[in-house]
This record gives structure tokens, C-alpha cells and sequence, in this order.
């Protein structure tokens, strides 16, 4: 995996985090303009990562014979990599809201929760989790068109006019089935896909200029009109978000900057981080640690310390939990016949 998308992959969750953090922020009394003004907007690394698994999802298949074989191994190889690092997060919730915050269980969907099968933040024991039903489905998509052995790219092509289509054209007709399976959502994912696809043909730095200025126009639209969960994200964010992963490609394959150190290992983590940092978010309040904290005047000292321990749990959580799980459950497939060249 490239360095810099990895620590793109870490930034983008962080961004999230602090995003859920800001309401706590407030209610503690503090204030920080430059904290707030990003806060606000960390909604946007879920585009992020969506562009990112389309990237990784190219590279990842790029070598594979289009047969049944190969489309049933590569869903197996990601609903494992989703189910390893979700699994133990959903346990520790559910432990946890059990004991803490009994009518936060009783009032979400457990079936849902589990088999990640809704999209409603609402209704799920770890809110983040919406964004994995559309992680499977992107993976159970190109799992299918491999199997079928049907063109991958003019297949995401010809999705991604009728996904345009129906946002622009027949918004008035969604249906709740229709707008998950042909959400905006994936044109994240397909424009990471194409990037892969693309870039050893324009990843040149005589283009970072022009990405810089999409990248800011894009940006600089999305935080003064009114963002909605439609058009208006991907023209926004979503290009925001393809404009930087272009950016630091290109620097990295002309190896001009590399990124490694910490942002790479928080980019390894970044899965750990983004599962587990809403439980410990709601854990701030009905814990009691957020009133302490303003109890005792150290709001903002205490708001940073705990910002820190998120990080540190999710780097502890990835190297002793989800990392070795998820070795261990792959060896398991891989003693069924599973060669060993299909897996990253």
C-alpha cells in the first residue's frame, strides 16, 4: 500500500473523530476558532475513505483472473477484513451501553447492527457503522463482476452516468432500496477505482497544480453552501477528497514525499480508530468525565488528554486485536483452499 494514502487513511478517520467531538467541545464551554472550523467539517473524511477503498479495491484486483473463483474469494477476503475489525468494537459496545446505557441497546437494532444491513445511523449500536453497509456492497459489486467476468471499469462507467442521472434527473422518484444501491456514495468509490486505473498515465507533476486548484475550489465550496447528503457532498468533498489522494499519489510515485513515521502507523489504525472512537465519544458524557473535567477547571487539558487516549486505544486495539484476528481467521480460509496470492 502507498505511504501517503495510508496516512491519508488516518488523517481522514481523525477528522471524524474530532468531528464527533465537537459537540463536547462546546458543551464544555471551550472555544478555537481553527479547531472548530476544521471540526465542522470532518464529516469529510467519510468520502475519504470511500475514494481510498475504491483506490485499494483496483489495486487489489488488478492481478486477478475475472472467474468465479476469483469473485468468491476476493468477497470472502473483504466481509472478513470488515467482520475481523468490526466484531470486536460491536462486542465492547454492546458491553458496555448493556451496563451504562441501557436504553441506547434497547432503543437500536441489533440485527442491523450485526449483519451491518442498515444505512440509518439511528438505528445502529456503532453509528459509524452506515458507512460499511456501503463498503460491502462495493465489494460484493466488483466480487460479482469478477465472478461473471464483465468489465470492471466500463461496468462502473455505465453506473456511474445512471448514479449522476438519478441524482439530478429523477431525485423525485427514490425509493429507500433505489438510493442505497445507487447512492452518490459510489462515485467515491469509482472515481478511486479509476484513479488506480489512471494513474500511471497522469500522475505527473506538471498536473499538481491543477489538482491544487480543484482541490481548494472544491473545498472552499463546500464549507459556504449548504451540504446535503446528495450532489452537493460529491461536488464538494467528494472532489476534495480525489484531489488530495491525486496529489499526494503523484508525489509519492515521483518521490517527493513520502509520508512515514506516526501518519502512517495512525493510517494502519485508521479502522480501529474509526469503529471505536464513537463508543468512546458517548462514553465522555454518560461516564461523567466531561462534567468532572469542567468540575475541576482543566476543560480544555482534559479535552485533549482524552482526544489522545482515543488514539492511543485504536493504535493498542489494531496492533493487539483486529491485526492478529484478522491473520488468524485468514489462515483459516487459507487452510480451505484459498491460495494465498488473491490476499494484499
Amino acid at each position: 500500500m502507498y505511504n501517503n494514502i495510508q496516512a491519508l487513511r488516518g488523517i481522514a478517520a481523525f477528522l471524524v473523530v474530532i468531528f464527533h467531538l465537537l459537540p463536547h467541545f462546546r458543551a464544555m464551554g471551550l472555544s478555537n476558532v481553527i479547531f472548530e472550523s476544521i471540526a465542522q467539517y470532518g464529516y469529510a473524511g467519510v468520502d475519504v475513505f470511500f475514494v481510498i477503498s475504491g483506490f485499494v479495491m483496483a489495486k487489489t484486483t488488478q492481478n486477478l483472473p475475472q472467474t468465479i473463483s476469483s469473485g468468491k474469494i476476493f468477497i470472502s477476503k473483504r466481509f472478513l477484513r470488515i467482520y475481523s475489525g468490526y466484531l470486536p468494537i460491536f462486542a465492547f459496545a454492546l458491553l458496555y451501553y448493556s451496563i451504562y446505557n441501557p436504553d441506547f441497546v434497547r432503543n437500536i437494532d441489533l440485527f442491523h447492527s450485526l449483519f451491518l444491513s442498515s444505512v440509518e445511523p439511528k438505528e445502529l449500536l456503532v453509528g459509524v457503522s452506515w458507512t460499511l453497509s456501503y463498503e460491502l456492497y462495493f465489494y460484493l459489486l466488483i466480487g460479482i463482476l469478477l465472478a461473471l467476468n464483465v468489465p470492471i471499469l466500463i461496468t462502473f462507467a455505465i453506473v456511474s452516468i445512471i448514479v449522476i442521472i438519478k441524482l439530478f434527473l429523477i431525485s423525485s422518484l427514490d425509493t429507500s432500496w433505489l438510493n442505497f444501491l445507487l447512492s452518490h456514495f459510489l462515485l467515491d468509490f469509482f472515481a478511486g477505482y479509476f484513479l488506480f486505473s489512471l494513474n500511471h498515465y497522469y500522475l505527473k507533476l506538471r498536473y499538481i497544480a491543477v489538482f491544487v486548484v480543484i482541490g481548494l475550489i472544491s473545498l472552499y465550496c463546500g464549507v459556504t453552501m449548504t451540504i446535503e447528503n446528495n450532489w452537493t457532498r460529491i461536488v464538494t468533498f467528494g472532489v476534495f477528497g480525489f484531489s488530495v489522494m491525486w496529489i499526494l499519489l503523484a508525489l509519492e510515485v515521483n518521490k517527493k514525499l513520502i509520508i512515514r513515521g506516526f501518519l502512517k502507523k495512525l493510517g494502519d489504525a485508521s479502522y480501529s480508530l474509526y469503529l471505536v472512537h464513537i463508543v468512546f465519544v458517548n462514553m465522555f458524557y454518560t461516564s461523567g468525565i466531561r462534567t468532572a473535567l469542567v468540575t475541576h477547571n482543566i476543560a480544555l487539558l482534559g479535552f485533549i488528554v482524552y482526544t489522545i487516549m482515543i488514539v492511543i486505544i485504536s493504535l493498542l486495539i489494531y496492533k493487539w486485536i483486529e491485526l492478529p484476528l484478522y491473520k488468524k481467521m485468514l489462515r483459516v480460509i487459507m487452510s480451505r483452499n484459498i491460495t494465498k496470492k488473491h490476499y494484499e
